[in-house]
């Protein structure tokens, strides 16, 4: 029973794999209109990826090295997606252009799990860069957050709340808005990892914020845990 039962586990990532496709985004040259699962046919806009209905598991969606996707915001449509680059050149940007997310997976969109970031920079996001809520297994690699302009403690470049297992690696998360003392006298916060139960920060730079890790406490009157098994290394 054991055996069949792994060898069934085996089987469909196999498969997985083998279904999964790659789309491709260019803001630059792009069109929403293109099918999106070629470079010379990528789409252009970040609604795009949002609004398509036919990702598989382990689809992967790939921005083009030198591009700037402004005034977007990702929401992913649905777990198991990796979003990395492609191209040569400096990493693709995501600027919320200091109107919006950049990546919202918020109770007010949606909350999805397995999603794998890497090699993108995220800017400008208000108020956050990121924000997760009950996602579980995220990875963000080799990535820039940086400068969300919330301007407020609870704001953060990146927000995990009530999450697990969220890794963050080789990335930066630096210079979250320093807001003024007659507005705000806060400012913005690297991380807040909000009762997110084991986190893991290893070989980021984390710099120049409010306060650069903020730990919250969860909601333990209604039930829920505190934020437990963080782990800070070779940061």
């Amino acid at each position: 029973m054991k055996k069949t039962y792994l060898f069934l586990v085996m089987f469909l990532l196999i498969m997985g794999k083998l279904n999964a496709n790659r789309y491709y985004v260019d803001a630059d040259n792009g069109s929403d209109g293109n099918s999106g699962t070629s470079i010379g046919s990528a789409w252009k806009h970040i609604s795009k990826i949002n609004s398509y209905q036919y990702f598989n598991d382990n689809d992967t969606i790939s921005f083009k090295c030198g591009t700037r996707s402004v005034g977007q915001t990702l929401i992913p449509p649905n777990s198991y997606l990796v979003f990395n680059s492609y191209g040569t050149g400096a990493r693709p940007v995501i600027d919320g252009n200091s109107t919006q997310r950049c990546v919202d997976l918020s109770p007010y969109q949606t909350s999805q799990d397995f999603l794998n970031f890497k090699g993108i920079k995220f800017v400008n996001g208000n108020p956050r860069c990121i924000e997760l809520w009950k996602c579980t297994n995220i990875t963000i690699d080799s990535c820039n957050i940086d400068s969300s302009k919330g301007g407020n403690y609870k704001y953060a470049n990146i927000y995990s709340g009530y999450g697990s297992n969220l890794k963050v690696r080789y990335s930066t998360i630096n210079y979250g808005y320093q807001a003024s003392l007659t507005v705000d006298p806060y400012g913005n916060l690297g991380i807040y990892v909000d009762q997110t139960q084991n986190t893991l920060l290893e070989h980021d730079t984390i710099i120049g914020n409010r306060s650069n890790i903020r730990i919250g406490y969860g909601d333990v009157e209604n039930g829920i845990d505190y934020t437990r098994g963080l782990i800070v290394r070779y940061c």
